[in-house]
């Protein structure tokens, strides 16, 4: 089975604030940035989409925001089939 991410909303997760990112719906995607800007965040991001959050408690997660703002984001994605 493959999977397709078609566009992410990130509202809140590490340095990751009101991020949307559409139209990713591509054979070859590129993320692109300076050290601390974010690409091991939204990694992680992905990662707790579709594996879950770890650890569980979301105010001793390593991403969590530091202004206190819970965790939040939404990915939209299809299967193959």
């Amino acid at each position: 089975m493959s999977i397709r991410i078609e566009s992410c909303k990130i509202n809140a997760f590490g340095p990751l604030q009101d991020l949307s990112l559409d139209a990713l719906d591509h054979p070859v995607v590129v993320l692109q940035g300076r050290n601390e800007s974010g690409k091991s965040a939204f990694f992680h991001f992905l990662q707790t989409m579709f594996y879950g959050i770890y650890p569980t408690d979301a105010g001793n997660h390593p991403y969590a925001p530091r202004n206190g703002q819970p965790l939040d984001g939404t990915l939209d994605f299809r299967r193959q089939d």
